[in-house]
């Protein structure tokens, strides 16, 4: 299969991902921090020797690069899957990489967001539906992500001081977080998702689903007690119905302890999270013993 970027323009599934943060390397400065990029074993701050000795890079000009930048093109693999990257460094130091996955399976790319969401990445949004979002995800690091359809993934990066870097340009619109965040007021999970990722309690390394075969070979998860979500009297006649995606981490107990919508009508959001306060999971054990877990729900208000 070609890996020629004009393929994605008719209609191929991509992933592209770019990782970005400022990295000022000043002649007699310190050497930068160096942050792991999440799906990868690079890290923005490796030198160029660093990463030249871990994958095999060939020189990729780009007119679009800042005074004083290279730009290098490399295969690796992102989350397991093999993919296509640019890694722009400044100083021979990395300062951005943006990865093209071709064709990524659902579950990669949901293990993606689960992942950014399981490090305590903060995630805002312009939009955002089960198959269409762009959301910018902040953290150590910044990573902006497009999802076009099912089989579309977009993620690119934008430097603090760089409105146009590699990646950041969209049909229909720049690369940055503008638009309305996809925030819930009176989240009843609000300030616990620090404590719990605090917490040593062993948790699964993936994401459970119900009803679906699960990744390592890992029984469902068994819900077994719910209740229902109520679409309140003053929103029945002007919201939109439609289900709720939401991402849970589940206690040691069976209870819900944190979650977050991913998808669905917005105003719905603090009703599902309300609802998810009073389910009860049977306690999920591994070969390893008791363990929390991330489970993925559909939730209908009603």
């Amino acid at each position: 299969m070609s890996r020629d970027p004009s393929n994605v323009a008719r209609g191929w599934a991509a992933l592209v991902l770019c990782a970005a943060i400022g990295l000022g390397v000043a002649e007699g400065a310190a050497a930068p921090a160096r942050i792991r990029i999440p799906g990868t074993s690079l890290r923005l701050g490796d030198s160029l020797l660093q990463v030249s000795g871990a994958i095999q890079l060939r020189s990729q000009p780009n007119d679009r690069l800042a005074s004083g930048e290279s730009a290098f093109g490399a295969e690796l693999r992102y989350y397991g899957e093999p993919s296509a990257a640019t890694l722009v460094f400044a100083a021979d130091v990395l300062t951005r990489l943006e990865v093209e996955m071709h064709e990524p399976s659902p579950h990669s790319r949901d293990y993606l967001e689960d992942d950014l969401r399981r490090r305590g990445l903060r995630r805002e949004c312009a939009s955002a539906t089960r198959n269409r979002s762009r959301c910018t995800w902040f953290g150590a690091l910044r990573l902006q992500v497009q999802m076009e359809s099912l089989r579309v993934i977009t993620v690119a990066s934008r430097l603090d001081d760089a409105s146009d870097a590699i990646g950041s340009s969209e049909p229909g619109g720049g690369g940055g977080a503008s638009g309305s965040a996809v925030a819930v007021r009176d989240n009843p999970f609000a300030n616990s998702l620090a404590d719990a990722l605090a917490d040593s309690t062993p948790v699964l390394p993936d994401t459970l689903s119900l009803n679906e075969e699960n990744p390592e070979g890992y029984t469902p998860p068994k819900l077994v007690k719910t209740i229902f979500a109520r679409i309140p009297d003053d929103l029945r006649t002007s919201v939109e119905r439609g289900s709720v995606g939401v991402l849970a981490l589940v206690g040691l107990d069976g209870k819900v302890i944190y979650a977050e919508p991913l998808y669905g009508p917005e105003p719905l959001y603090p009703t599902v999270l309300t609802a998810l306060k009073s389910y009860q999971f049977e306690r999920y054990k591994t070969k390893a013993g008791p363990t929390r877990f991330w489970v993925r729900l559909s939730v209908w208000p009603s």
